[in-house]
Formats: C-alpha cells, sequence, structure tokens
C-alpha cells in the first residue's frame, strides 16, 4: 500500500516482481547475477512504495504512478468478472431445461443411493455393528435415568450424542460418497440429465434411510 491506497495485491514470489517489472521497477537481483549483488524483492518493494525525501518529486511521481497502475487493473478485473458473470448467467437460462422429468430424476438417484448403500457389505455391516454398540453403551450408562425433575439433564446429555453421533457418521458417509460421484455428477450436468437441487433432496433422503 501506499498512502492508504492499493499498489498490489496478489500472490507472492515471482508474481509480483514481474507486475513491477512491466512498469519499469525491475529489482535488482534480477538485473544482475545474484552471486554478484542479491536484494530482497520484499524490501525492493517496501522502498518504491515510500517516499524518498531525497528525491520527493520523484518518489511522488512513481507512487502515484503505481496508484493509478493498479486502479487498471483493478477495474479489468471487475469487467472480466462482469462478463464471466453474464455468461454464466446465460449459459444458465440456456441449458436451465434438463432432459429428464423429475420423477425420473427420483427414480435413478434414489435407485443409484440404494445400490451404493447395499453394494459395499463390508461398510454397511460396520456401520450397523457401531450404531448397535453405541446404542448398548448408551442403554447401559442410562438405564437408571428416572422420571423426575433432576433426569432432565442426564436425558439432555443422551439427546446430544445420539444427535452428534448420527450428524457425524452422515457427515463421513457424505464426504466419502462426494469424491467418488464428483465426476459422475458433473458429467450428467454437462449432458443436461439432472438438478443439483434434486440430488440434494434424494442424497438427504438416503442420509435419513441410513
Amino acid at each position: 500500500m501506499a498512502d492508504g491506497l492499493v499498489v498490489y495485491n496478489g500472490k507472492a514470489g515471482q508474481e509480483p516482481v514481474n507486475y513491477f517489472s512491466k512498469l519499469g521497477l525491475v529489482c535488482p537481483s534480477y538485473l544482475y547475477d545474484e552471486s554478484f549483488f542479491f536484494y530482497n524483492p520484499a524490501d525492493y518493494f517496501l522502498d518504491i512504495v515510500s517516499r524518498d525525501f531525497r528525491n520527493e518529486q520523484g518518489s511522488e511521481e512513481r507512487i502515484q504512478k503505481l496508484k493509478e497502475e493498479w486502479q487498471k487493473v483493478e477495474k479489468e478485473t471487475i469487467t472480466h468478472e462482469t462478463s464471466v458473470t453474464e455468461s454464466l448467467k446465460e449459459l444458465e437460462k440456456e441449458s436451465g431445461t434438463v432432459r429428464s422429468s423429475f420423477p425420473i430424476q427420483f427414480q435413478v438417484l434414489m435407485k443409484r443411493g440404494f445400490r451404493q448403500v447395499f453394494r459395499n457389505k463390508f461398510a454397511l455391516t460396520i456401520r450397523l455393528f457401531f450404531s448397535l454398540l453405541f446404542s448398548l453403551i448408551l442403554s447401559a450408562v442410562y438405564s437408571n435415568t428416572g422420571y423426575g425433575q433432576k433426569s432432565i439433564q442426564d436425558r439432555t446429555g443422551i439427546l446430544f450424542f445420539v444427535v452428534v453421533n448420527q450428524s457425524f457418521q452422515a457427515l463421513i458417509s457424505t464426504v466419502n460418497a462426494f469424491t467418488v460421484e464428483k465426476a459422475i455428477i458433473i458429467r450428467e450436468r454437462q449432458v443436461l440429465f439432472i438438478f443439483l437441487k434434486h440430488l440434494k433432496h434424494c442424497k438427504l433422503i438416503m442420509i435419513i434411510i441410513e
């Protein structure tokens, strides 16, 4: 920053060196052999955005140029992002109609979900085993819970454990499935076969069933 305004914002490393070099501000390390002369680029950047009281007019012109050049970069970036957004909106309108109806999408997605659940019998068995084990442990711990006012906190605790266990179990299975299904979903979206909202609803139903 210079005078409270941004003169560069981006990745570190070679990119700022290249950017300032295009403006005629080449880091000395890139003018000479590094074995002969080394100048830390970060220190050089601090020098060029700071005012030099030995040459106030020169530093003022340099800083003003840096601010103007970065404003141009920001305007180009905003223009590019706007055009990309408009293009995506137009593409979305053109491809807004999928080739299959909602019942067909729902049927295919649910059938696929059930196949994925029951195909991996080992994972299904492990999931059922741990669910049963968790239920038995909670039953043993809270078996003597009464029905009075004092037992409210105990019941709150068991509800908390059940909700957390079910949530994390569904989360882990969803994350694992995402990496596998990502390529399939992208391909089906490209051929206009499914809506993402229908996929989300089917996945939610499968999570509840699991």
